[in-house]
């Protein structure tokens, strides 16, 4: 069984949100793919992509971006294991980055189960996955979203 020693994911402050902006890490991300493990360092743009059903993603481009994926539990995350966990790797298939899913169970557990497929994965908690979609919301109504 693969385990991580060793991660960081965080936020990158904008100025455009006013003096005193700062990077925010997400303390809750948990990798969910050995194939990730030799980046050092990624910076990309997000896109949220909802639960990345086909019909959510007919028109959204996720080649270069960090997809944010909703992740809706039925109580338990390992309900959802089946439809996830593909539809993670589908987005890294068009050319996502990396996949960060937002696993909407209350509080702010790491999230161990539901697999990636492949590349660069981590789950987060709700409370940061809230954050994190709020922080996308402010972004785009100020037209800073990458």
């Amino acid at each position: 069984m693969w385990l991580p020693l060793a991660w960081d994911v965080s936020l990158v402050g904008n100025a455009a949100f006013g003096a005193g902006t700062v990077d925010e890490c997400l303390d809750s991300a948990l990798p969910r793919s050995a194939a990730g493990q030799s980046v050092v360092e990624l910076t990309a743009p997000l896109v949220h992509v909802g639960t990345a059903s086909a019909a959510e993603l007919a028109h959204v481009d996720v080649s270069g971006r960090v997809a944010v994926q909703k992740v809706i539990s039925q109580g338990h995350s390992m309900f959802v294991r089946r439809p996830v966990g593909p539809r993670s790797g589908a987005l890294l298939g068009r050319g996502a980055v990396a996949v960060l899913r937002v696993i909407d169970l209350p509080g702010n557990l790491r999230a161990r189960d539901i697999g990636c497929g492949g590349g660069v994965c981590f789950n987060l908690g709700g409370r940061d996955g809230r954050f994190l979609e709020s922080v996308m919301s402010a972004a785009a109504q100020a037209s800073t979203l990458d």
